[in-house]
């Protein structure tokens, strides 16, 4: 079929026409701005305040003070504000009086992001917002102690708690506290007198505000899923769709997508371009005419049709690795066999697109490989036995093989049709959540 044919048939595909909807209303404003740090803590002022267009009155200062509570269980050092506002409290407290202060100088330490003042509940917290940035022990210290002094008798606040909090998109999910400098890591104590957390918070706000601009598209609900986009990383309902969708339609017309790639590199038209009397100067303008989802085309890995449905499958219960032309899935209790030192997953399956890279072969045409990888050396030793007992029940001697190589393969399935994929992957799954419950 020629590229031609196959363009028509693409711009006719009903997924298309949906997914074009979709690209519009995930528009985002981040994508054309990019915030410093200055309007990054303009923002924040704009959320925290209950009185502002966001429409969400306390709920997202209850949010970000819940967050902080759950971090403080584990700081090394607790800090007695955060101690005191668990999650109940916070819940039939009302916090009207809050006033949010941006770029606060204190006492000559320089200019803090955020001071959130309570004189209800007698209480400020000062909130320092990097965004990934590092700090230094000395800045840390300045910040915090010009903030106590003003704690003292005679000071404006006089007899209120102090809270002290790094926000950091980068910060380690872990809970451990990572190396923001090299400075910073010889000298942890600072870092120990604050709470460290990231963004996540926010989701919670982004999915209040998804409904209510699902029933009234105010502009401040858009602005509250915009930015959670960005600092948490947040994936709202419309976007895991256009994923979706996305997907197919790389899997149904990967020429035609092959051709907007190269169309996307083109960015001045030449005049031939514009006559559009070929398919390449039509496929040029509708790429042009169509930047992001033509970026979105683009940027697809060739398996993500499959990460999509076994998604769908497996729920959260597995966890997926796609590369180019290589995908993992690991299903969550398999990762607890794992050694406490292993550098890699002990029990995955491995997808392989085995069709030759200058090969743009349609669905029906491309070949895989789907095969069991086990890595005796990475499972916990006590754990070990038992596994292989499991797995030699559902594959037989083949467990045996290679007994004295580092990783073994095992039910090898290979030139397996893209049609059929789906469907082998998940029996293949299937047998080793059987094999370790054996």
């Amino acid at each position: 079929m020629t590229l031609q044919a196959q363009f028509h048939i693409f711009l006719s595909d009903p997924i298309l026409a949906r997914t074009v909807e979709l690209v519009r209303k995930v528009d985002d404003v981040f994508d054309l701005i990019n915030p410093n740090e200055n309007q990054h803590s303009c923002i924040l002022q704009w959320l925290f305040d209950p009185r502002e267009g966001h429409g969400q009155g306390e709920a997202i200062f209850k949010d970000f003070l819940n967050a902080i509570y759950e971090a403080n269980l584990s700081a090394s050092q607790p800090q007695l504000l955060f101690k005191n506002w668990n999650p109940g409290k916070t819940a039939i407290s009302g916090f009207q009086s809050l006033i949010v202060v941006r770029e606060k100088a204190i006492l000559g330490a320089g200019r803090q992001d955020l001071l959130l003042v309570d004189p209800a509940h007698k209480f400020v917290i000062l909130v320092e917002n990097k965004s990934g940035s590092k700090w230094t022990p000395a800045q840390l210290a300045g910040y915090r102690q010009s903030l106590e002094a003003l704690t003292k008798v005679g000071q404006p606040y006089e007899g209120f708690k102090t809270g002290f909090v790094l926000l950091d998109k980068f910060k380690d999910e872990s809970g451990e506290e990572v190396q923001l400098s090299s400075a910073l890591s010889k000298n942890v104590k600072e870092i120990q007198q604050w709470c460290h957390i990231n963004y996540t918070w926010l989701e919670k706000a982004a999915r209040r505000a998804e409904v209510r601009a699902f029933r009234n598209g105010d502009v401040g609900h858009q602005l509250v899923i915009s930015y959670c986009r960005r600092q948490a990383e947040y994936e709202s309902e419309d976007e895991k769709a256009l994923d979706g969708m996305l997907a197919k339609i790389n899997q149904a017309h990967r020429e035609v997508v092959q051709a907007i790639s190269v169309a996307r590199k083109s960015y001045r038209p030449t005049a031939t371009q514009l006559k559009l009397k070929d398919i390449e100067s039509l496929i040029w303008v509708w790429t042009h005419q169509n930047r992001d989802l033509a970026r979105m085309l683009e940027q697809q890995k060739p398996l993500a049709f499959l990460s999509n449905g076994l998604t769908k499958i497996f729920g959260n219960d597995i966890r997926l690795d796609v590369r180019k032309r290589v995908m993992y899935v690991i299903d969550k209790e398999w990762d607890t066999f794992r050694d406490s030192s292993a550098i890699y997953w002990p029990l995955t399956v491995k997808i392989r697109d085995r069709t030759p890279a200058d090969d743009e072969a349609g669905a029906k045409q491309r070949k895989y490989s789907v095969v069991v990888e086990f890595w005796p050396i990475y499972v916990q030793a006590n754990l070990l036995p038992n596994l292989k007992s499991g797995l030699k029940k559902v594959f037989g001697k083949e467990i045996d093989k290679f007994a004295t190589a580092n990783v073994r393969r095992i039910g090898r399935i290979k030139d397996v049709p893209e049609l059929q994929l789906q469907s082998e992957v998940e029996k293949m799954v299937r047998l080793l959540q059987k094999a370790i419950k054996n």
